[in-house]
C-alpha cells in the first residue's frame, strides 16, 4: 500500500456523528486532538451537500415534505452548533498554548496537531503577546510609561478627528469656515520624557523617533495629548 493509499484510508468522512466525536473528545481532553489537515474545507463541503439536500427537498412536493424539512433544518442547524463549539474549544486550548509559549519560550503541548489556520493564529498570538510583554510590562517595570500608551492614544486621536469632519461636514458652510479657523491653532514646542517611537499624526505625517528628552514642533492639539498624559511637556 502506497502514501497515497494509506493517506485515504486514514481519512475521516465528516458526518452529523463523526462532529459529534470531535466535539466529544474536545470535551474530555485538556490538549487538542489532530484532526485532517483539510479539515475545514472537508466541513465546508460537507455542509454545502447538507444545503443542496434541503434545498431539494423543500422544493418537493408530497404529505410527508413538511415534517422531512423541518428535520433537516434542525439538523443543519445542530451542525452550525457543534461546529461552532468545536471552534471555540479548539480556540481557547490554542490561546492557552501561545501563552504559555510567549512565557516559558517552549512548546508545552504538540503544534503539529495544529490545522493550518490555526498555527497561523498560533503564532500571531505568540508575536502579539510578546510585543505586549516587552513594550509595557518590562517598561512599566523600569519606570517608563507604555508605547502601547501611545498607540492607544494616536488610535483616539484618528477617532476624534474622523468625528469632528464627519461634523463639520453636517453644518452650514459658514460654520465650517469659522470652525476651520478656530482649529488652526500654533504649533508648540515639546520635550519628550521618554524614548517615543515613530508615529503618525492625524494628517498621516509622519514623527519621531525621539529620544528622552528631545525637543520637537508639534501641532497643538497633538501636543495636548501627549503632555496630557506624561509622555511629554511644553517647553515655555
Amino acid at each position: 500500500m502506497d502514501e497515497e493509499e494509506k493517506k485515504e484510508e486514514q481519512a475521516i468522512t465528516i458526518t452529523y456523528e463523526t462532529l459529534f466525536d470531535i466535539l466529544r473528545m474536545e470535551k474530555r481532553r485538556e490538549d487538542l486532538q489532530e484532526l485532517q489537515k483539510t479539515f475545514f474545507q472537508d466541513v465546508v463541503h460537507y455542509l454545502k451537500q447538507k444545503k443542496e439536500i434541503l434545498i431539494k427537498k423543500e422544493h418537493e412536493s408530497g404529505i410527508d415534505r413538511v415534517d422531512e424539512v423541518k428535520k433537516l433544518t434542525i439538523q443543519y442547524e445542530n451542525i452550525q452548533k457543534i461546529l461552532k463549539e468545536i471552534y471555540e474549544r479548539r480556540e481557547r486550548k490554542i490561546l492557552l498554548m501561545a501563552l504559555n509559549k510567549s512565557r516559558t519560550r517552549m512548546n508545552m503541548l504538540n503544534v503539529d496537531v495544529l490545522l493550518p489556520q490555526e498555527y497561523e493564529f498560533y503564532e500571531q498570538l505568540i508575536r502579539l503577546l510578546d510585543a505586549y510583554r516587552g513594550d509595557v510590562a518590562e517598561k512599566v517595570i523600569k519606570g517608563f510609561l507604555p508605547k502601547q500608551q501611545i498607540a492607544a492614544v494616536m488610535g483616539s486621536l484618528h477617532h476624534t478627528e474622523h468625528r469632528e469632519q464627519r461634523s463639520e461636514i453636517l453644518q452650514s458652510s459658514d460654520n465650517q469656515k469659522n470652525e476651520g479657523k478656530s482649529d488652526k491653532e500654533s504649533p508648540v514646542q515639546v520635550k519628550f520624557l521618554q524614548e517615543t517611537e515613530e508615529f503618525v499624526g492625524p494628517e498621516l505625517e509622519v514623527y519621531g523617533p525621539f529620544d528622552a528628552n528631545s525637543i520637537a514642533v508639534l501641532p497643538a492639539k497633538l501636543a495636548s495629548t501627549f503632555i496630557s498624559t506624561g509622555i511629554a511637556e511644553e517647553v515655555k
